[in-house]
């Protein structure tokens, strides 16, 4: 299998929900999927990882 020559980067700072919308609708199209978290303080970090 040849490795992937692009990925789908999503930067996000506290954005709630959306986040979870934005990368299932990548993920359907693309792979990998990297979700950058930049300080966020709404517990977008911790619902990601569980």
């Amino acid at each position: 299998m040849t490795p992937p020559r692009a990925l789908v980067l999503i930067p996000c700072f506290n954005p709630g929900e959306k986040v979870f919308e934005t990368v299932a609708a990548a993920r359907a199209q693309w792979t990998p999927v990297w979700v950058v978290i930049d300080g966020s303080t709404d517990g977008t970090t911790e619902r990601l990882i569980a």
